[in-house]
């Protein structure tokens, strides 16, 4: 799990991907390998990329009018979907090669998930319809609930941003199916389908299924009305485990890992809250206290002294990782920039504001399960992009001396001789030597420093 500081490093696509003059950089997805799917927007489009190891990947689909990637697995492998003269087609990249994800004689075919094992959820229209299926390197898996009339597999965990979440490594699918009695949602598992109905339940529907087969989703009880009515539950070998933290009024399930792990909103009199249930377990996260320590940017006027109150007013998940540590944002009115939101990583008990220092604003947070963050921030002049590393106080020693000695001496050595080197002062150091370049990292000692772009 991440301890801090973070080592930043700002990904900035160079010109041959777009060569416009104004550009916004944003970023999707981080795996676990810490490639990052991104997109560059400027007055040419916008121009899908990956970011690996310090170097960037085109993903225009060559001969393609536009092109959009809209997964990234932890194997490196991406899909999603390009227009040219012919019309819209989905693709697979994988290590420098484009394939086309096709059915033979449909009109057209959509990849929604490729899962970390390489299985590609899917559907392909024809003139019988729609009909989902599981690609494997180009073997098909029909999915097609017996006695169903329509069979739909488009599940999305409700997390922006991320990755689709209807098939797990193990090639099980959850989705919804209509028939004469209704809408139901199923379990597709070894070639067999279940039926999900949370007993006395009017609706049921499955939005996640997690790499141990467990299912996350919602339902409504037939007395239930008003805006308060949809419940969360999870669904685990054959049983069904509501999701309620105890006094709340209404409660939301946002996403559950592979440990088993739930994060996700609550309400109750006090207001709006953030929880995670690990086994049963609720606790309640709250944000960082105090002022967010990156204010204003290097082009952001300058804010007038006023009193700090109490904040914040709202609070909103964004992803939990399989680590356990889990991502929100939370909106402050009283600490400057005013009326902003702040994104915060809760860790091992403790809530850190990450927003990017000297930034004006920090959005759409990604995190893997090694720890590191992936976002945007803003200037105040265009969007960039970064990516955050957990940093050991061993390399950060390591840089700091780098930093202080003459050019191509050894620092390591004087590492175990200075124990005390991360409590040095606050600033921000630029690595010399192989990590110099474009895009260095920027190491923060104890959370202050400025990214400037």
């Amino acid at each position: 799990m991440p301890s801090g500081p973070y080592s930043y490093t700002l990904i900035d696509p160079p010109n041959s991907i777009d060569t416009g003059t104004s550009r916004n950089v944003s970023v999707s997805q981080v795996n676990d390998l810490g490639q990052v799917l991104g997109t560059v927007s400027g007055s040419t489009g916008s121009h899908p990329f990956l970011y690996s190891d310090g170097g960037y990947t085109s993903l225009d689909v060559p001969g393609a009018t536009t092109t959009i990637a809209t997964q990234l697995n932890n194997a490196g492998q991406i899909i999603g979907r390009y227009n040219d003269a012919a019309g819209s087609h989905s693709f697979l990249y994988q290590d420098g090669n484009y394939a086309e994800i096709a059915v033979p004689d449909a009109a057209f075919t959509t990849a929604f998930q490729i899962s970390g094992a390489g299985k590609i959820l899917a559907e392909y229209f024809d003139s019988n319809g729609l009909h989902p299926f599981i690609d494997d390197n180009g073997s098909y898996t029909a999915l097609s609930v017996p006695g169903a009339t329509n069979t739909i597999v488009r599940t999305s965990n409700g997390v922006g941003g991320n990755a689709l979440s209807a098939i797990n490594d193990a090639d099980q699918v959850i989705g919804t199916y209509v028939d004469a009695a209704g809408g139901h949602s199923f379990l597709y598992s070894d070639g067999s389908y279940a039926t999900l109905a949370v007993p006395g339940a009017s609706s049921t529907v499955a939005t996640q299924i997690n790499n141990a087969g467990q299912v996350l989703g919602t339902y409504t009880m037939a007395s239930d009305s008003g805006p308060s009515s949809t419940r969360s539950f999870v669904y685990s070998d054959g049983a069904y485990t509501p999701i309620a933290v105890p006094g709340a009024t209404t409660t939301t399930a946002g996403q559950i890992n592979d440990a088993g792990q739930i994060a996700g909103t609550y309400s109750d009199q006090t207001g709006n809250h953030l929880f995670l249930d690990t086994g049963g377990t609720y606790v309640t996260i709250t944000p960082p206290p105090g002022p967010s320590p990156s204010v204003g940017g290097p082009s952001a006027p300058s804010v007038p002294s006023a009193p700090l109150v109490p904040f914040p007013l709202s609070i909103s998940f964004t992803q939990l990782s399989n680590a356990g540590d889990v991502l929100g944002t939370y909106y402050d009115s009283g600490n400057p920039p005013f009326g902003s939101s702040k994104p915060f990583l809760y860790s091992d008990g403790t809530s850190t504001n990450v927003s990017v220092p000297g930034a004006a604003t920090t959005t759409a947070l990604r995190i893997n399960d090694l720890g590191q963050l992936a976002g945007s921030f803003s200037d105040g002049i265009a969007t960039h992009a970064f990516l955050a590393t957990p940093i050991s106080a061993d390399v950060m020693q390591t840089s700091l001396l780098a930093a202080l000695l003459p050019a191509g001496a050894d620092a390591s050595a004087l590492v175990a001789a200075t124990p005390d080197i991360t409590n040095a002062g606050a600033g921000m150091l630029t690595p010399t030597g192989d990590n110099a370049g474009p895009n260095p990292p920027l190491i923060l000692l104890n959370g202050q420093g400025s990214f400037a772009p």
